[in-house]
């Protein structure tokens, strides 16, 4: 009696411990890339926040535009700059991204700096 009842303990170990590493499985990130560009002028964006939403992960695009990203399917990217709207795009298995910026159109005298400070 006391066999079958480790023999049953172990089988449910096991079941259990295939069950998460076949679940792991199925949730790998991929790596995934593309360019920012600015839908006025075409030309690439550099330093445009792109993170996952909800996570802490994240990159900025070069120079010319370009990111690359680990990320998990159904994952909803934010892509983010100063002067541009926010755009939130699903991750649906591409592994090439091109993504077109619009213009905010937010005028400068909206802009408040404020500065805390001595001089001698």
């Amino acid at each position: 009696m006391q066999t079958h009842r480790i023999k049953l303990t172990l089988r449910s170990l096991m079941l259990a411990a295939t069950l998460i590493t076949s679940g792991a499985a199925l949730a790998q990130r991929v790596d995934i890339g593309g360019t920012v560009a600015s839908k006025e002028d075409g030309q690439p964006m550099p330093f445009v926040n792109i993170s996952v939403k909800g996570t802490t992960r994240g990159t900025v695009s070069d120079i010319d535009g370009r990111f690359s990203l680990k990320v998990d399917n159904g994952d909803v990217l934010v892509f983010s700059s100063l002067d541009c709207k926010t755009q939130e795009i699903k991750y649906t298995g591409q592994t090439d991204l091109n993504v077109v910026m619009e213009s905010d159109n937010m005028l400068l005298d909206e802009v408040v700096a404020v500065g805390y400070g001595t001089m001698k």
